[in-house]
């Protein structure tokens, strides 16, 4: 058996009984010391609970460390890499005596616990045990997240002017105009630059400006460094070896948060309402209770303004509703798109009609040398759509529990304006809602009550002869029908991991390879 015979301040000779045979065999480190000034038996640094395990600590055996006294950290930390099958690599200036009692827990918490309270730093790098003097260390760190400040933006507007010309006082312009917009900006970079700011730098950090993609170098008079770069991906950290860990530890929280992806498919159906239905479809009915309203707080259920219902319900027992509509004839499927995108990421879902109508521009009469000109009119072909935008915004957590922001505009076409130069443009029906939803991973959140009046043409007369080009009008007349339609939209979200995109993956190709 091993001896090593510590020197320091205290009085006497300190012995140091290593077992270590014993400690490869069983993977048990046992030190055993005697000392003129035994310690205490303490519980484990608060640190050690901070420090994260990594990849490297899968698979070891919880150890054990118990020393009666003061013992080399050296000897210590030898025998720890040893019996966790790691190299070691020992900076000159790693030395200072140890006291602890740690009992059947992970190679890292042990390893935290050995370093932590003499100011010594470590890291586990290609299976070796690197372990030196805390002081300024540089590490670099990948970032890999698209350089893209993206602008979500939906907007419907109506313009209709004439436009008066002269050549030498300027235009005059006669126009009414109607808009609805909405924003949101979406950029990563700044916000990952702030956050390492804070945990770099003690106090007030640089100010990161809003949209800010082009990078990020700083230091300050310690000798503290960070320097970002968003087009190569790449993060570089001088600091004390603590501020470092926690570094790596917000990177890795946020490259897990931020890539998380979610699938949206969305099913946009029209229900044609009946006499018993013309306030809108009984939902709660229907789904016989199985419907979990949103809340407000006090705990009832709410119903939005304007006759809107947003409800979350299992996706079987809305396919249900689905089916049993069709089968009457009542419901019509407007489209089913299905989007992608990343946590906190808007999609858009876009099903229009570009409707034209014409602005005229009129440049008036100009005489010159006694001749008069004709007045010139000319039409600049413009357009409105006509349909539906829907734009979604997931936030998928942890648990796989996604909130839907979801923001959809129905626009429909109920007139024709005419102005009093006789310029037309059409007249909009603008429904909008905007609404956020909490939705389990593959239930369905249904929005509904989107009703708008419709009208149709109907054929009546004679059968056969009223069919009859031309004769036809003699044995039958053509008369309008007005009726409502409630537009009803389903979303249900799937939080896709790497198995789930292989098999979508495969179900894609599959599907392709049997169309051809």
């Amino acid at each position: 058996m091993d001896r090593w015979k510590l020197r320091g301040d205290r009085p006497g000779g300190l012995l140091l009984q290593v077992a270590a045979v014993l400690a490869l065999a069983v993977g048990l480190m046992w030190f055993t010391v005697a000392s003129a000034q035994p310690a205490a038996e303490g519980e484990v640094p608060a640190a050690v609970a901070a420090t994260v395990a990594p990849g490297w600590e899968q698979g070891l055996a919880p150890v054990t460390i118990v020393t009666n006294g003061w013992a080399d950290v050296r000897e210590i930390l030898r025998s720890v890499a040893t019996n966790a099958g790691l190299g070691l690599q020992l900076a000159p200036d790693v030395k200072g005596q140890v006291n602890v009692h740690l009992e059947n827990i992970a190679v890292g918490r042990a390893l935290a616990a050995l370093c932590d309270p003499i100011d010594l730093g470590w890291e586990v790098v290609d299976g070796a045990l690197a372990v030196h003097r805390r002081g300024l260390v540089t590490r670099w760190f990948t970032f890999d997240y698209p350089v893209t400040l993206r602008q979500g933006r939906g907007e419907l507007q109506v313009s209709a002017a004439r436009q008066d010309e002269s050549g030498s006082s300027g235009s005059s312009e006669n126009q009414n105009r109607s808009h609805v917009t909405s924003t949101a900006t979406m950029s990563i970079w700044p916000e990952v630059m702030k956050s390492l700011q804070t945990v770099v730098f003690p106090g007030a950090a640089v100010a990161v400006e809003a949209g800010q993609e082009q990078g990020l170098s700083h230091a300050d008079a310690d000798g503290r460094c960070l320097v970002v770069n968003p087009m190569a991906s790449l993060v570089q950290v001088t600091a004390e070896w603590d501020r470092v860990q926690r570094v790596e530890r917000l990177l890795a929280h946020l490259k897990e948060a931020l890539q998380r992806q979610v699938a949206v498919e969305v099913r946009i159906m029209e229900v044609t309402l009946d006499e018993s239905t013309q306030s809108g479809v009984n939902w709660q009915t229907y789904l016989n209770g199985d419907v979990q309203f949103e809340q407000d707080a006090i705990g009832d259920p709410t119903f939005m303004p304007d006759g809107f219902v947003q409800m979350v319900a299992d996706t079987k027992h809305l396919f249900g509703v689905v089916q049993a509509l069709t089968s009457t004839g009542n419901l019509q499927m407007v489209s089913t798109p299905r989007v992608t995108t990343l946590n906190n990421q808007k999609a858009i879902v876009r099903i229009v009609r570009e409707d034209v109508y014409f602005l005229a521009t009129v440049q008036p009469a100009l005489v010159s040398n006694g001749v008069a000109t004709e007045p010139v009119i000319s039409y600049t072909p413009q357009t409105v759509p006509v349909g539906v935008v829907l734009d979604v915004t997931p936030q998928v957590g942890a648990d796989r529990v996604v909130t839907l922001n979801v923001h959809p505009t129905i626009s429909d076409v109920v007139a024709v304006a005419k102005s009093p130069n006789l310029d037309t443009a059409p007249v909009l029906s603008v429904r909008e809602l905007d609404t956020v939803g909490t939705v389990a991973d593959g239930q369905t959140m249904l929005i509904a009550g989107l009703i708008s009046d419709r009208e149709r043409h109907v054929r009546s007369g004679v059968p056969l002869l009223k069919d009859v080009p031309v004769l036809g009008y003699l044995f039958g007349r053509t008369s309008s029908e007005k009726y409502k339609v409630e537009l009803v939209m389903m979303l249900t979200p799937t939080v896709m991991d790497a198995t789930l995109v292989a098999q979508v993956t495969a179900e894609a190709k599959a599907s392709l390879e049997a169309a051809r």
